[in-house]
């Protein structure tokens, strides 16, 4: 009989042995999933952060490439409009009388020296920017006001020779 419980005490401390075991290993493979989210400081310092800050870094600096690229052809497209029918940048022409100076919509032009009227074919004509006003066909420009033309082909005829600031897209003739 004693033979009957040593193999009963045997039998029961491996299952014992066994079951603590296998209560061992099921809690190492739980360990850092979504039942047991733990995780330590140091692994976020040192792997997750620097991780997470260069993937962060890579798009920001792909997203600033890409901006700058865009930038750069527009600033190209600008400066290639040029001068003189199209840029960005005020052009000073001379009209002897009887000239006119045709624009396109968005030009602007400013009477420096003379006496200039609108050529108009529709109202308004060209906009005063000074007095917020519209001038029609036939009127005459005030020197130093800031026009807008914001109807295609319409601009100033010279009632003599005049020097006028111009920018944007026009034609002289």
């Amino acid at each position: 009989m004693k033979k009957t419980v040593r193999i009963v005490l045997i039998v029961l401390a491996a299952a014992l042995v066994l079951s603590v075991a296998a209560l061992a290993v099921n809690a190492a493979a739980s360990a850092g999933s979504e039942d047991d989210p733990l995780v330590t400081l140091s692994y976020i310092n040192d792997v997750f952060l620097p991780y997470v800050t260069d993937l962060f870094r890579k798009d920001l600096e792909e997203k600033e490439t890409n901006l700058r690229e865009t930038l750069e052809e527009r600033v190209s497209a600008l400066e290639s409009a040029g001068l003189g029918g199209g840029g960005t940048r005020y052009v000073v022409e001379t009209l002897e009388k009887g000239q006119t100076l045709i624009c396109q919509r968005g030009a602007e032009l400013m009477l420096r020296i003379g006496r200039a009227t609108v050529k108009a074919g529709s109202t308004p004509g060209l906009v005063d920017t000074a007095t917020t006003g519209n001038l029609n066909d036939g009127e005459e420009l005030a020197v130093n006001h800031l026009y807008m033309v914001t109807i295609n082909d319409h601009g100033i005829r010279a009632e003599e020779t005049v020097k006028i600031l111009v920018r944007g897209e026009y034609t002289i003739s």
